[in-house]
């Protein structure tokens, strides 16, 4: 049992000598929107995204990238009602913020000096930190109008 213990820990420590660490910062911009049954054909929300990366280079080809995001996500929904002399409609905008962390493994392949060609994929996990909902109603009711 020490022996098993004693080689992983000298494989870790081997490991971390002979690779490469690098941190950045990163961010970006998100296209988000609910699909689904009762989605009522929501429209797409732009939100940003910024964060904190570490990549943990195996060999020339292969990292490991976990990171965690600050990122902002939702929909937006427009509802319009015309019956009987009545008309009515709702803008609905939701505003969802998360903290997501990605664990990505990366391939990289040499196409020219100084020039790669990368693929990543992996999953991740997020927890919702907060968001509010925002909508603006109006109507015309046999020719009075207002906002709600």
């Amino acid at each position: 049992m020490k022996k098993s213990i004693l080689l992983v820990l000298f494989a870790l420590v081997s490991m971390g000598a002979f690779s490469q660490v690098s941190w950045s910062i990163k961010g970006g911009l998100n296209l988000s929107t609910y699909y689904g049954d009762k989605s009522d054909n929501s429209k797409i929300k732009i939100g940003g995204r910024a964060g904190l990366g570490m990549e943990y280079a195996i060999d020339d080809m292969v990292s490991i990238e976990p990171s965690i995001y600050f990122t902002d996500k939702g929909a937006k929904n427009s509802n319009n009602l015309d019956a009987f002399g009545v008309k009515a409609g709702a803008d609905v905008t939701y505003n969802q913020l998360y903290m997501e962390m990605p664990v990505n493994i990366k391939f990289r392949f040499a196409l020219d000096k100084g020039t790669n060609f990368t693929i990543a994929a992996g999953p991740y996990i997020a927890y919702g930190i907060g968001g509010n909902t925002t909508s603006s109603e109006n109507f015309d009711i046999l020719g009075y109008k207002g906002k709600v």
